[in-house]
């Protein structure tokens, strides 16, 4: 399935595919992504931080389509409402990134979808360079049933 998502990723946000964005492992409860150094590189020879954000980003999105998918939904309406990111490290080399739900969010984001076809779902997103977190991306989900 993650191969699904990765092509719909790419496709639909042109940006992922110009970072180098991809998925290494995903299912409802966890995404695992990888993004090169190369094409997000800033002026110090180090991650570029918008790259960083888009990258937490993309891997939190990533499990939220996987859910959505499960769930037999095809063309949903997912925004992120709300983001933040804090840099620890620089990034010295290329980047993995995972995310996991934890048991309770996942169960009440599924309830909630279920019961009103709209839910939101809080991830965290770590991001890893040269064997050090760089940074934790946060960012909160609302999902829809359908595009508007």
């Amino acid at each position: 399935m993650f191969k699904e998502i990765n092509s719909k990723i790419i496709q639909e946000i042109p940006m992922a595919r110009h970072m180098g964005y991809s998925i290494s492992e995903l299912n409802v409860k966890l995404a695992k992504t990888f993004l090169p150094l190369a094409p997000n590189v800033n002026h110090l020879g180090t991650g570029f931080g918008g790259s960083l954000y888009a990258f937490g980003a993309l891997t939190c999105y990533s499990v939220v389509l996987c859910n959505l998918s499960t769930l037999g939904i095809e063309n949903p309406y997912v925004v992120i409402a709300d983001g933040h990111i804090d840099y620890l490290k620089a990034a010295r080399g290329d980047m993995s990134s995972s995310v996991e739900v934890p048991d309770q969010e996942h169960v009440e984001f599924l309830e909630a979808f279920q019961a009103k076809g709209v839910a939101k779902l809080k991830l965290e997103a770590k991001i890893i360079s040269a064997g050090h977190v760089c940074a934790k991306f946060k960012g909160n989900y609302v999902v829809k049933r359908t595009r508007r």
